[in-house]
């Protein structure tokens, strides 16, 4: 209902009226009706001592919060009911919140019932307020949401620097009144969500201004770049990032400075070094690296090089230029070595000690700072991988499955029965090599010939971080079994060779994988006891891409062109990111991760840019 604030104040004063007791002995007795059945002996009724909002009168939209304080003379438990004629009310006990409608001048009395134990009551009552309307001013209204959320209800919206705030409903709809003619920012907040301004209110008098709606989301903005490639040091202090324009950038990964550029020549890719210190990267000028917190670039050299890795010490950086030349140099001063002059696809030892490359001779290694090499396998090499221990080189050649000495030619023919085009893989321990041989899924040792077959149908398989077992797709679906011997277990039917991919967690306990029926799902990961984390996340026009986060906690996907994430055993809801944005880059210790948006429709949109996602505890 509607009445003045005269009327309010005085309902307001005579609030103790309204606190009577019934089936009770304290207080005044009433006139007396027939007499009806006799009551519990000795019963009592609570006593309540006070009842107070805050505050009493509030914007439209906005909340108050009732406290009723009351005792029971036998000291039994109490109960609290509590209700409202307009607005909704919400309670835990004795304290109650009330929503007001969109409405100014309304008056609400809150009712609660205490009661006893025993029977006993008492009721108590109190009257609320929004605001009554002012003469010459006008009001602001709009709708601000939660991003991925269903409800919106209890965004903070405001107008900064007037005081002037409400509350939005659960379809996050607001209406600020009584605003003096002017023009305003309005904001809305809302823990953990980053804060959102809008600027340019004008409000003029009696008139009402429609803010365009907008959303709180997670995603804290550092810069707002066009990138179209983001990576995070392993130190997680800095991200490095090219722009639309070739430039490149580094920046502290809180946000707390702004973006420093490190060289403005048309930059195609970049890599950071294991220690963090420096940015070793392809530019108009060729080969070149710079300290990362501060543009000081080092030209390496000016060949066009197409490929380039760092040495995992930090020291040396390996490379290809295009006239197929093989060479190393120091990371940060040129001082270019050739390697061999028949240079092709190549790996570092993690070691940082050699280089094991495919020339014209065959497989061949050598050292890495200066030319000697060794012909390790003349046969034609098709691919080639190197121990984790940095002892032996695993590849297929004209032979078939084969392993040999990093630093000597000692070839061991692991298996004839492999194809070319067979995949393998090297066990992280350094003691197996899985692989899809003519008979199926096998593994066998790494120095001598010793196979197992662990399944005759096999599609795509990975190992185990801890290498205890192996899990791949076969022709019954999803399975896993242990490294050295066939002891496979069907973990998920619903999961094919050519619709399906999987992952495993760091920590070895379980595999995030999506079926046939584009489920993402995890199980258990030498169990079948697959959980469903969100359906219908099929890739077109999007893709479907998932990861896991480092300490295995959390998996963050793509659904219908929005990213979410969610733990990893769907213990926890799922969380949306943002829309339209690049592939999400986690942080080595899996706290936090950096992505970038762009809509192309809205190139001046406010929220294009690179943004930060920290994880907020229990989410």
């Amino acid at each position: 209902m509607k009445v003045s604030i005269k009327t309010f104040l005085f309902f307001s004063s005579m609030i103790i009226l309204l606190l009577t007791g019934c089936s009770g002995k304290n207080g005044a007795q009433g006139p007396q009706g027939p007499a009806g059945p006799q009551g519990p002996i000795n019963n009592t009724v609570p006593a309540i001592s006070s009842l107070i909002a805050v505050p009493a009168m509030v914007q439209p939209g906005g909340t108050s919060t009732i406290t009723c304080t009351a005792t029971d003379p036998n000291g039994s438990a109490l109960t609290f009911t509590w209700s409202a004629e307009v607005g909704t009310i919400t309670s835990n006990g004795n304290v109650a919140k009330w929503t007001a409608p969109n409405q100014n001048s309304v008056v609400a009395t809150i009712n609660v019932l205490v009661s006893n134990a025993k029977g006993g009551s008492t009721n108590g009552a109190i009257m609320v307020a929004t605001q009554p309307s002012i003469p010459g001013t006008g009001s602001v209204q709009g709708n601000i949401t939660i991003f991925g959320e269903t409800d919106s209800s209890g965004i903070n919206v405001s107008l900064i620097g007037t005081g002037i705030n409400t509350l939005t409903d659960a379809l996050g709809s607001f209406n600020l009144t009584n605003v003096p003619q002017g023009t305003y920012t309005i904001e809305g907040t809302l823990s953990p969500y980053q804060p959102k301004t809008r600027d340019n209110i004008i409000v003029t008098g009696n008139g009402t201004y429609n803010v365009y709606s907008f959303s709180l989301k997670l995603g804290k903005l550092l810069n707002d770049s066009n990138a179209s490639n983001i990576q995070i040091t392993p130190d997680k202090t800095r991200i490095v990032f090219v722009d639309a324009n070739g430039s490149l950038y580094s920046q502290v990964s809180d946000g707390s400075a702004p973006p420093v550029l490190l060289d403005s020549s048309y930059v195609s890719n970049f890599a950071i070094t294991p220690d963090s210190s420096r940015v070793v990267y392809v530019g108009g000028g060729g080969l070149s690296s710079t300290t990362i917190a501060s543009s000081a670039p080092v030209l390496l050299d000016s060949s066009y090089v197409p490929n380039f890795a760092i040495t995992p010490d930090s020291s040396r950086v390996v490379y290809v230029d295009y006239n197929w030349y093989l060479k190393s140099t120091t990371i940060a001063s040129s001082a270019p070595v050739l390697l061999d002059s028949k240079g092709g696809e190549f790996a570092i030892t993690p070691d940082s000690s050699r280089v094991v490359y495919v020339g014209g001779g065959g497989l061949s290694s050598t050292t890495i700072a200066s030319s000697a090499p060794v012909l390790l396998d003349s046969s034609y090499v098709f691919n080639f991988a190197i121990t984790p221990d940095s002892s032996m080189v695993v590849y297929v050649g004209g032979g078939g499955l084969s392993s040999t000495t990093i630093a000597s030619s000692a070839p061991v023919l692991l298996d004839s029965n492999v194809y070319p085009s067979s995949s393998f893989a090297i066990s992280p321990d350094s003691s197996r090599v899985v692989y899809v041989g003519g008979g199926g899924l096998s593994s066998t040792t790494i120095a001598s010939s010793a196979p197992v077959l662990l399944d005759s149908s096999v599609g795509y398989f990975a190992i185990t971080p801890d290498s205890s077992r192996v899990v791949y797709v076969g022709g019954g679906g999803l399975s896993s079994t242990t490294i050295a011997s066939s002891a496979h277990v069907l973990l998920d039917s619903n999961v094919t060779p050519w619709l399906s991919s999987f992952a495993i967690t760091p920590d070895s306990s379980r595999v995030v994988y999506v079926d046939y029926n584009w489920y993402l799902k995890s199980t258990t990961i030498a169990s079948s006891a697959p959980v469903l984390l969100d359906s219908n996340v099929y890739p077109y026009p999007w893709s479907s891409s998932f990861a896991i986060s480092p300490d295995s906690s959390r998996v963050v996907y793509s659904k219908m062109g929005i990213y979410y994430w969610r733990a990893i055993d769907a213990s926890l809801k799922a969380r949306a990111i943002d829309d339209n944005a690049s592939t999400p880059v986690i942080s080595s210790d899996g706290k936090f991760l950096i992505y970038s948006r762009f809509t192309p429709e809205y190139p001046q949109s406010l929220d294009n840019g690179i943004f930060r996602v920290d994880f907020p505890a229990g989410w």
